[in-house]
């Protein structure tokens, strides 16, 4: 897992792949007051933004997750803060869903050793699939939020196109 927010970018980039350098761009220069919800492509399917705006919940209100596919950008457009749990794979904890084939997510009943940060506008967390993490989350108040996703194939960090 990754913390960052968009003014730091432009001195950590060199220190990632250039999958990840587009869908960071990709948030530095897309108005996302003008989109609604919903889904829009980057690069097809290897690459694409997800769009959302929930209401956070109590850490007791909402099941982690985990993707085998995807690597997630998480990002804060409008909004307090969002609370971000995260813990690493770990074969102790018990999935309660398992969706990985048909979504590429799975959900947990509990994990062990979760972290928790916070996320404030301009600010962005990269999850990898190692990664379990748990979204929309608050430790006080409900806040109603707008964030977007980049979903980054995984996959592209092995692909020799993208590397500069």
């Amino acid at each position: 897992m990754i913390i960052s927010d968009l003014q730091n970018w432009e001195f950590e980039k060199s220190a990632f792949h250039t999958a990840l350098h587009k869908g960071i761009e990709y948030i530095k220069n897309t108005d996302f007051d003008e989109l609604k919800p919903g889904k829009y492509e980057i690069q097809g399917n290897e690459i694409f933004a997800q769009v959302q705006e929930v209401e956070t919940k109590s850490i007791a209100e909402t099941e982690p997750e985990s993707h085998l596919r995807y690597i997630d950008v998480h990002y804060l457009v409008k909004g307090r803060e969002e609370i971000l749990g995260i813990s690493k794979m770990n074969p102790q904890n018990p999935i309660s869903i398992d969706n990985f084939e048909t979504r590429d997510i799975a959900f947990y009943q509990s994990v062990e050793n979760e972290s928790f940060i916070k996320l404030k506008r301009d600010m962005f967390a990269i999850f990898f699939p190692q990664d379990i993490h748990r979204p929309c989350c608050h430790l006080g108040n409900a806040d109603l939020i707008k964030k977007v996703v980049i979903k980054i194939d995984s996959h592209l960090l092995d692909d020799k196109r993208f590397v500069e």
